[in-house]
Formats: structure tokens, C-alpha cells, sequence
């Protein structure tokens, strides 16, 4: 292990590196690593290799890897797929510490390149050496004078380390981030990630002096417990901007569950990213403005904003937007009304967003943001600036640009419409500057949700509540059994009985297997009563015509059974009828739905919100990792709309908040205790005054997740045939 992380810092600080497919035909991949080596003066030593050339650069080349000298650090390979496998090989022999694979042709060509790729891993699986990519564009570390990259663009140094997937979205940013004087302190394409992953580049660089931030380019993930690991240690140093390709949902099975609908792919990665300390944007527009404003400003730590402005309307739409997306207009203190209303105009407005009119000068732009910025209420600012006749747009801009360090911890963004020099100022003044006002209300709440997201990650080991610990050894017992008999699906009376050790309350529930059994329980029970399906043969009960509600008699009994029965067999004429489950029919007022998935890439996600039949309809439901805490429940449930029944909505009865929330954090333990549980859907989980009650509950096994211990408390839980 210690041999692959030297190996890896050979990779990325090489003092001796070798291009091999080097050309001197202009416009070829190899010309382009040779000429960007070169020309950005990396001041160690460089060799070339290609069969066909005795020179290149005015330099001997080298015939074959076996004739290179001792002790170098970094290979760059630009030869075709079917090569790399062998001269890989040869890098090994001769102890080079890494390799840079610009090739393409592996495994996103097909089956033939996936075999290249295969006997790469092969060869490097024995030993240390490291890989980057294939399919990369290599990597900048401009700070060190190194440019091991195809890339037409180069990258300024600077503070900001981006990692990409992409490296024609990674030469785009380079070019963006030149026009708007953002530097870099390294540039790094991944590619394929045959070997090199994420996770272990977030390590490397989470102790490098020059980094203080790191944007992401993702479009899949490996190694996904090392990358949850390093995110949460990172995040706490390092602000983290992640935006994921791929996001549709063309791509996503359906599964047979409500849980595994809704707990997509891209819900999970979001509810990872939370947890972990990662902040997401959703376009690259909001990664451009997310990298300017980190690499400038201060991270708000609250979401109410002040707007100054020299016209109504741009402050009228930055408001709307900031309301809309969860933001708050700053209440101003008195004190602050009062020294605004001394410098400003009558006409003006003096609340927020304030007004300047259109003949505001660049002082009277300077002294309100000064004042607005001494406000405790504020905690970031936004100054708009359309250009009018008499508008000193540049001057404006120069103002505005002297209040950087007075701003302490507030953040200051600018939005000059359509004033392309006052834009250029700021920029160079470090103030995050926009075209338009929607730009700038998405960065300021994109960086508040760092800020929250910073905040929670401090909760990610918590354990759980230990009072009432549930008889986990009846909930192994029905999985047990459910394994042996090779059934990946419980019935719901194995359900109910399994969340039951769990403190969850049920109602009294009981099987019948005949009609004169089911009379005889319903009457222990008491009218009315509801008759369900009971099978392992299908989650639907419903679409079978297999549930009968407000059962109110012997006689209703027996032909509800007659009807399920029926409908049973004629769906599945071979299978035997194993009989009814009974329970008394509950009268409530609302519905939650609870559930869990185990995501084939992150582990058990929950699923909470609103339930019901109609739950897709209302989607109003969010996600979150286990373990749970108090805290992280009650954050949990906040995030929905109808967390407003737990304020006493429309003076009904307040359901049991703490109930819920230990209710929750024993939900989080089942999935942690059993990994062999998929998916578990908890639909309805009724609320009836201030009390909870269980009416349906399904879960579905994977058989091939073997039986092994519980998982311990303290860390985000993997499928274990993950990787670590």
C-alpha cells in the first residue's frame, strides 16, 4: 500500500518523464504533449519514444521503453489501445512509478477494449504502478511548471484543483476559467478511473498547500466507500463542488417497490453528496459561477440576502428568485433604515432590495452596500447595476470592488447587466460578478447549502438511540427462514412481524387459511375488520382484488375470503393458497410513507414523506443515509411539506414528533443490522391523533448478499461486494 502511494506522488511531482507515441507531426496527440511539456519549461528531464523517429524537439529518441534510463517517474502513453497493455508491461520492468494513459479504445469501445483494460488491471493488480485513465487528457499542476496533457488550453495557477471525467468539458473550464482570471493549482482528467479513482485523488490533494478547493466533473464512481471516506475528511478542509453527468432517468430500472421508484439514482447520489460535505450543482453554468465565487469569496452562513440596485425591476426578479428557491430577503435593523434614509434620495426605497434610482452615483453605491454590510441580519449581498444614461458603470464597479475586505465573513456578489468592463473589474477585484440576477441568487444559495451540508457532516458517525433495543433475533429468524427457502419476498405478516421487533406499533394482526378460521379470528379481533392477501408470490395485493376494507360481519367475512381466494388462483392457478391475513379496521387522518433501498453503488438509503396510494402523485418524499441520530431524523422530516402536521397544521392534533424520530432511528438500525434486506416499503404508516400504526409493510430480500454479522454502528454501510 505504502509502495502505491509513493508510486502516486512519482505520478504527480515526476522529476524524469518519459512520452511515449512522441511525434513531431503537428496537430498529433504526441506533438501536443511534447510541444505543452516544453513549452511550459518543466525543469526536469524528458525522454521520447517512437520507433519510426530519431528525433523529436531536436532530442534523441528512444526505440523502445527497455533503452530508457533509470528512474523515471511518469510515462505518458499516446499509442494505440492494442499496444498499451505491453508497453505498460515494460513500464514495470523498468520501475517507472506511473503511467498517464491518453489512449482511447478500451472499454468504452466494447467488448474488445474492455479486454484491453482487463489485462491492465491484471498487470498492475501484482504491483505499485499507477494508472491514470485511459481515455484521459492527463494532467496541469501549474504551480510546479508541469503540463502532462494534450489540452490546447492552459491553466493559470491558481487555488483550485478540478478533477474531471471529461477532458473535453475539462479543456472548456480551462478556457472559461482564463476569460474570467480563475487559476488552477491542478487539473487532473481521469478517464476511464481504471486504477486512479476519486476518492484517491481527494486524499492526495486534501493535504496539498496549494489547494483550497476541488471541483468535480463526475459521470460514474468506483471505489465508492474510499470515495464517501475522503469527501467527509475533505469537506472539513476543503470546500467540494461536484457536477454529475449522466442524470436522466432513461437509464434507471424500474423496481418493484414505491421505494426503489423513488429512490433513484441521482436522489442517492444527492443525499451522498449531502452527507458526505460535497455541495452539487446541476449545469454548467452553476459549476463556472460555484468555482468563481469559491475561489473569491466567503461561504454566507445563513440564507438572507440584501439586494442594492439602481432599477426596480432586476431587484423585483432577484427577490422572486430568491423566495422561490428557498432564500430570504434580509430584515433590516433599524439602525440600518436609518442610515440609508440619510444618503439616500426620497424616491428611494428604503427596505429590502433598496432602490438607489437610476442617477446613483458610485459613492452612493459604495455607502449603501457599506451599510448594508454592517447589518447582523445580512449575510450575503448582491449589488445589481443596469446602465442608464448617467450610470458610472465602471466607477460603480471600482467602488463596490474597495469593499472586498471590509465584508468580514459576508459574501458580496455582483450582477452588472450588460456592462462588460465594470464586469472585468470586478473579476479582477475578486467580487464574483454575473450578467444576470438568476446567476447570482443560485451561487449565494449553492454556497448556503455548502454551509448546511458542512454543518450535518458533523452528524455522519452519531449512533442512534440505544433505549429499547429490538429483538434482533426474531428479525434474523424470519430472514433466516426466507433464505433457506430461497424467497427473496416476505409476506406481509413476516414483514409486520420483523419491523415489529423493531418498536415499530402494529396493529393485531392474524392469519387464516380457511373461511370458518377467518370468521373465528375476526371475531376475537372485532368488527370491522380488514381482510389481506397472504403470499410470498407478489407485493401487489391490490391489483389481485386482494384487500377488503370495513368487514362488518361473519357473512362479509366469508365472501371477502371466497373473493381473494378466487382471484388468487386465477392469477396463479398453480400455486397454493395459503389463506388471509386479518386486522381491525383502523380509522385515521393522515399517511407517511417510510422506506429503504439498498442502492447497488452507496448501500441503504431511507426514503421519507407523504404516503398513501396517491405517494407518487404528491412526491412529496426525500432520502437519507443511515445511521440516523435524533438530529439527523428530525432534519429528515423537516425536509417535507407535510413536516408542517408536526406544528399543529390547521389545529389538528400534533402527531408525536420524538415518537417519530426514535421510530426513524430504529428504521436506520434494521437496515444497518440486515444488509440482506433491498427494499422495505412501510405504506401506510398511519397517523391517527398523536399515535402511530403500521397498516402495510413489504420487504424484498437479496439472496445473494450473504448472512453474515450485523454491521456496527459508525460508518455509511457498503454493499460488500464493493471494493474498497
Amino acid at each position: 500500500m505504502e509502495d502505491k502511494k509513493e508510486n502516486l506522488n512519482r505520478l504527480f511531482n515526476p522529476r524524469k518523464i518519459v512520452i511515449i507515441g512522441a511525434s513531431n507531426r503537428p496537430g498529433s496527440v504526441g506533438n501536443s504533449l511534447v510541444k505543452n511539456l516544453i513549452n511550459n519549461h518543466f525543469p526536469g528531464e524528458v525522454f521520447f519514444v517512437n520507433p519510426k523517429r530519431q528525433t523529436i524537439a531536436k532530442q534523441a529518441v528512444y526505440h523502445q521503453v527497455v533503452d530508457l534510463p533509470d528512474g523515471i517517474d511518469l510515462a505518458l502513453i499516446a499509442t494505440p489501445a492494442a499496444t498499451v497493455p505491453g508497453i505498460i508491461e515494460e513500464c514495470i520492468r523498468k520501475k517507472i512509478g506511473g503511467a498517464a494513459v491518453i489512449s482511447a479504445g478500451f472499454a468504452e469501445t466494447g467488448a474488445k477494449g474492455k479486454k484491453l483494460s482487463s489485462q491492465i488491471k491484471k498487470n498492475i493488480k501484482r504491483n505499485s504502478f499507477r494508472v491514470l485513465g485511459p481515455n484521459c487528457l492527463g494532467f496541469i499542476r501549474p504551480h510546479l511548471k508541469i503540463n502532462a496533457s494534450f489540452s490546447g488550453e492552459e491553466a493559470q495557477s491558481g487555488r483550485v484543483t478540478f478533477l474531471s471525467q471529461s477532458g473535453a468539458l475539462g479543456a472548456a473550464v480551462l478556457n472559461w476559467a482564463k476569460q474570467h482570471q480563475i487559476g488552477f493549482a491542478n487539473f487532473v482528467s481521469l478517464g476511464e478511473m481504471l486504477d486512479i479513482s476519486f476518492g484517491e485523488l481527494m486524499d492526495y490533494f486534501a493535504d496539498d498547500p496549494t489547494t483550497n478547493s476541488l471541483l468535480i466533473y463526475m459521470e460514474s464512481i468506483s471505489k465508492p466507500r474510499l470515495f464517501i471516506r475522503a469527501a467527509q475528511s475533505l469537506s472539513r478542509k476543503k470546500p467540494i463542488v461536484i457536477l454529475k453527468g449522466g442524470t436522466s432517468t432513461a437509464g434507471a430500472r424500474a423496481a418493484l417497490s414505491h421505494t426503489g421508484n423513488l429512490a433513484g439514482n441521482e436522489l442517492v447520489f444527492d443525499t451522498v453528496f449531502r452527507r458526505a460535505g460535497i455541495l452539487r450543482v446541476h449545469s454548467l453554468e452553476d459549476l463556472f459561477n460555484c468555482i468563481s465565487a469559491l475561489a473569491k469569496q466567503n461561504i454566507p452562513l445563513n440564507n438572507r440576502l440584501a439586494i442594492i440596485t439602481n432599477a426596480g425591476g432586476p431587484g423585483v426578479i432577484a427577490s422572486d428568485i430568491l423566495e422561490k428557491n428557498q432564500g430570504q430577503l434580509a430584515k433590516f435593523e433599524k439602525r440600518t433604515t436609518k442610515k440609508l434614509k440619510t444618503i439616500l434620495p426620497s424616491a428611494s426605497s428604503l427596505k429590502n432590495p433598496v432602490d438607489l434610482l437610476g442617477d446613483a452615483t458610485p459613492e452612493l453605491y459604495y455607502e449603501a452596500a457599506r451599510i448594508c454590510l454592517c447589518d447582523s441580519g445580512v449575510d450575503g449581498l448582491l449589488v445589481i447595476l443596469t446602465p442608464q444614461g448617467v450610470t458610472d458603470a465602471e466607477g460603480a464597479a471600482r467602488a463596490i470592488a474597495k469593499l472586498k475586505d471590509a465584508a468580514g465573513k459576508k459574501i458580496i456578489l455582483a450582477v452588472w447587466m450588460g456592462e462588460a468592463e465594470g464586469l472585468k473589474t470586478l473579476h479582477r477585484a475578486q467580487i464574483p460578478a454575473y450578467q444576470f440576477p438568476g446567476q447570482g441568487i443560485r451561487t449565494f444559495l449553492y454556497l448556503y447549502s455548502y454551509h448546511k451540508n458542512l454543518k450535518n457532516l458533523n452528524q455522519a458517525f452519531s449512533l442512534p438511540p440505544t433505549e429499547n433495543d429490538p429483538r434482533s433475533k426474531s428479525a434474523a429468524g424470519i430472514i433466516r427462514r426466507a433464505f433457506k427457502e430461497k424467497r427473496a419476498f416476505l409476506s406481509e405478516y413476516e414483514s409486520k412481524k420483523l419491523i415489529r421487533a423493531y418498536s415499530f406499533p402494529t396493529l393485531d394482526f392474524r392469519l387464516a387459511k380457511t373461511a370458518f378460521e377467518a370468521v373465528k379470528q375476526a371475531k376475537k379481533i372485532g368488527f370491522p375488520v380488514v381482510l389481506k392477501l397472504h403470499t410470498t408470490e407478489t407485493l401487489h395485493k391490490l391489483e389481485l382484488n386482494g384487500v377488503k376494507l370495513n368487514l362488518d360481519s361473519p357473512q362479509e367475512v366469508r365472501k371477502a375470503y371466497d373473493d381473494i381466494k378466487k382471484g388468487f388462483l386465477k392469477q396463479f392457478p398453480d400455486s397454493h393458497f395459503a389463506g388471509v391475513l386479518i386486522e381491525p379496521m383502523l380509522s385515521h387522518r393522515y399517511e407517511l410513507f417510510l422506506g429503504g433501498k439498498k442502492d447497488s453503488i452507496f448501500g441503504p438509503v431511507i426514503v421519507f414523506g407523504r404516503g398513501g396510494i396517491d405517494i407518487e402523485l404528491t412526491n412529496d418524499i426525500v432520502t437519507e443515509l443511515p445511521p440516523l441520530n435524533p438530529l439527523l431524523a428530525e432534519n429528515l422530516i423537516s425536509k417535507t411539506r407535510i413536516a408542517c402536521l408536526f406544528t399543529g397544521f390547521r389545529k389538528q392534533t400534533k402527531p408525536d414528533l420524538k415518537k417519530l424520530i426514535f421510530l426513524l432511528c430504529r428504521f436506520s438500525k434494521m437496515l444497518i443490522d440486515f444488509p440482506q434486506i433491498k427494499e422495505v416499503d412501510i405504506n401506510p404508516l398511519a397517523v391517527s391523533g398523536s399515535c402511530y400504526q403500521v397498516l402495510d409493510a413489504k420487504i424484498i430480500l437479496d439472496l445473494d448478499c450473504p448472512l453474515k454479522p450485523t454491521n456496527p454502528f459508525g460508518h455509511l454501510v457498503i454493499p460488500p461486494n464493493q471494493s474498497r
